[in-house]
């Protein structure tokens, strides 16, 4: 039997609320009340399966969930801003606030309060040498994308330069002038920070003059910064031996402090930034189109014991009771149907199971059941001439979101042991499909969708084309040497009444 489990809206808007805003451990019984003061409902199975994959949410073997706003709301982290931040009475956030506050905030986002007044805004023209470090542990990969959605650049599209980024640069910035006047804040001072409202990305700032003694010996707080540095590479360490690359740099950093939260928010900490400069230990190394944190001089392999780690059995179904992929991509294959004018709702089981031609009847039919109701449904709100302008990128993404899936499909039931493929072009084959799904995921999304951004779109989707090219000849390649190794080992082995 295939399962398809399709949550509510209304019941997903509550429980993310609910988890944004929960700061302390729950189970999943307790969010079951706060749906039902809202007449709604879902199954306990349900919940618990959603909150176990939900990336803001952590689980314990004692049965709690525990959130990211829980974990780090009131916690304390700090930075030093750079000489031109003083010289101009204003403050960067980039990447400074990371792993603390919300991954999806953008950092025009984040609001600083100070002296109980919340600094403003404004837009600036800033040298791109003085601020591209402060996003770098976004991933050079990414830094152009957050440029791009700051307001200060609202009239560029960096897409048709293709991500090169100009000398001088717009960037959002915090007022800080009348702060640093009445701090009398100097360069080499700290700011140590505080998360006061983790769901809407209040941040407090709080001025640390840096207490200038005898250039040549380390004050006492200097001294317990350098011991914080090592408390905090020692928990590094242990993060990424366990828990490997992770999804992105934030999710090691989030991995990292929950190895020695109480050791590592203290007032006298230093900046992530600060540790990597001086690291003998580590760097931000490229791993497949993006960027991790990792052991220096090494490269980052595509498997590991971590991952040994994840057992999701009890969190999952089999695999044979999945449906391949998530609800809303099969709305975007109906839509494409619609858009393509194809009639047979069939066709779309053969575009996302590689080998459906192995499905049970009774589990064909039920597929084709559910997606023929979906149809139907999704066709009263269609209109071909609206969608217009984002079927054609639609239909090729989908079409290499296809291939993905049988080149996947054709890896997993290859035979050939992984570890003997390129370990940096898996890397980037479960990279393209987790930045396809992302894809996929935005032309739900009205608001995103603009002539600039679809232009941008277009662009990545490229990129991603030609990624994909090369990774599926590498690795298939890789895959007929391998079977003809094993061919040749088979066909000249003997028997054991041989040997």
């Amino acid at each position: 039997m295939i399962i398809i489990i399709v949550m509510d809206s209304n019941v997903e808007k509550l429980i993310e609320l609910y988890i944004r805003t929960q700061e302390n451990p729950f189970r999943e019984t307790d969010i079951l009340p706060f749906l039902k003061i809202n007449r709604l409902k879902i199954a306990r199975d349900e919940l618990h399966s959603y909150l176990s994959m939900h990336p803001l949410v952590f689980s314990s073997d004692a049965g709690f969930f525990y959130t990211r706003a829980g974990f780090f709301t009131d916690k304390v982290f700090s930075f030093k801003p750079e000489r031109f931040e003083v010289e101009q009475g204003i403050l960067v956030c980039g990447h400074r606030c990371m792993p603390f506050v919300d991954p999806e905030m953008l950092p025009h986002e984040i609001k600083f309060i100070a002296e109980d007044s919340i600094l403003e805004r404004k837009v600036t023209i800033q040298n791109l040498s003085n601020v591209y470090s402060l996003y770098s542990l976004w991933g050079d990969e990414y830094i152009p994308q957050f440029f791009s959605l700051d307001p200060a650049n609202e009239g560029s599209d960096f897409s048709l330069t293709d991500y090169e980024l100009p000398q001088e640069i717009g960037i959002t910035v915090n007022d800080a002038g009348e702060l640093f006047k009445k701090w009398d804040f100097c360069f080499g001072d700290r700011i140590v920070a505080r998360v006061l409202d983790w769901n809407t990305g209040l941040v407090s700032l709080e001025h640390k003059k840096h207490m200038r003694g005898n250039v040549f010996e380390l004050s006492e707080e200097d001294k317990l910064r350098e011991g914080w540095k090592k408390d905090f590479e020692k928990a590094l360490s242990e993060s990424l031996s366990i828990w490997g690359p992770r999804d992105s740099i934030d999710e090691q950093l989030v991995s990292t402090y929950l190895q020695d939260l109480p050791h590592l928010c203290v007032p006298y900490c230093a900046s992530i930034s600060e540790v990597l400069q001086s690291s003998s230990k580590f760097e931000i190394s490229q791993y497949g189109v993006e960027s991790r944190i990792w052991f220096k001089g090494e490269e980052i392999p595509a498997w590991g014991e971590w991952l040994e780690q994840e057992d999701l059995s009890d969190d999952y179904p089999e695999e044979d009771e999945l449906f391949p992929v998530p609800d809303y991509v099969i709305n975007e294959y109906i839509a494409d149907l619609f858009f393509m004018k194809e009639e047979s709702a069939g066709s779309i089981i053969q575009k996302i199971i590689p080998d459906y031609e192995i499905l049970s009847k009774t589990d064909y039919n039920i597929l084709l059941l559910l997606l023929e109701k979906k149809r139907a449904s999704m066709r009263k709100e269609y209109n071909w001439f609206a969608d217009y302008h984002i079927g054609e990128i639609r239909h090729r993404t989908l079409v290499l979101y296809s291939k993905l899936l049988r080149l996947v499909h054709d890896l997993e039931n290859s035979g050939v042991d992984i570890a003997r493929l390129s370990q940096q072009q898996l890397v980037v084959l479960s990279q393209l499909v987790a930045h396809m799904s992302r894809l996929i995921s935005s032309f739900s999304q009205d608001e995103f969708i603009n002539e600039k951004n679809l232009h941008a779109l277009s662009v990545s989707l490229e990129g991603m084309e030609m990624s994909y090219d090369e990774t599926s000849e590498v690795l298939s390649e890789e895959i007929k040497i391998c079977r003809k190794d094993t061919f040749k080992l088979v066909g000249n082995s003997e028997d054991a009444d041989g040997c």
